[in-house]
């Protein structure tokens, strides 16, 4: 009988051919459900426009043509929306993207149209009995959270995380310090120095004040030298 994998957590850790490891977090089922309801709701506006269109005003004008027209671009929507953005759209749809998800290989590449082909042409078979209820079970029996067709395509949802922002030297002024600094108090100073601008500034002088004899100084004086260390620290040494 197959048990359910024990599921700690949702990183997982990839090996490319280049042997780099990668860290991934793959998506399970609420954020997958969350960014498929989204695209619903798109194509659905989508075919109301189209039915306006071909159907309600077309049909005057072309008839039964109208709503053949509109028949043949629901299919091609419904069958292309998915591949069409995982080959050519980073492996997003516009649901995914604002959630936050993409679909990747197992071994963490950017699926191909082989890949995204397999996978959705088993979308049906996930969808069973409803509401994908087979892919549900197929998903939550499995390490990475792979419906049918990402099993059978070799493939996963993850998450996206959003790119890191750039550090800058919270002050321009620098300020050395005049005692020698371990390493842990100048990561808190910077950290300091980082969330002042977050921070009331009576609550930025509670805190500076507390370090008045690394500083020498007190009230804003002090808060404006604890963030000339760490300019000091975050780079301003050479200078």
């Amino acid at each position: 009988m197959t048990t359910a994998p024990e599921i700690v957590d949702t990183l997982r850790t990839l090996e490319t051919p280049e042997g780099v490891e990668l860290t991934m977090r793959v998506a399970g089922p609420h954020p997958r459900a969350l960014a498929w309801l989204v695209d619903l709701g798109l194509r659905i506006g989508i075919y109301v426009v189209l039915a306006i269109v071909f159907v309600a005003v077309g049909a005057s004008r072309i008839g039964g043509v109208g709503i053949g027209l509109f028949l043949t671009l629901v299919f091609l929507l419904e069958w292309f929306w998915s591949i069409g953005a995982e080959v050519w759209f980073g492996g997003a749809s516009p649901g995914k993207r604002y959630v936050g998800l993409r679909v990747v290989r197992t071994d963490g590449l950017p699926v191909g149209l082989t890949e995204s082909l397999l996978r959705n042409l088993l979308r049906p078979a996930d969808f069973l009995p409803v509401f994908y209820g087979v892919g549900l079970i197929a998903s939550l029996t499995s390490a990475r959270f792979q419906r049918l067709g990402d099993r059978v395509a070799g493939t996963m949802v993850v998450h996206v995380d959003p790119p890191p922002r750039p550090r800058r030297p919270p002050s321009d002024e620098v300020f050395s310090p005049p005692v020698h600094l371990r390493s842990s108090e100048i990561e808190a100073i910077t950290e300091f120095a980082e969330r002042a601008s977050g921070l009331t500034k009576d609550r930025s002088i509670e805190l500076a004040d507390r370090l008045a004899g690394l500083t020498g100084a007190t009230g804003e004086e002090g808060v404006r030298r604890l963030r000339g260390i760490a300019s000091w620290a975050e780079g301003g040494r050479a200078s």
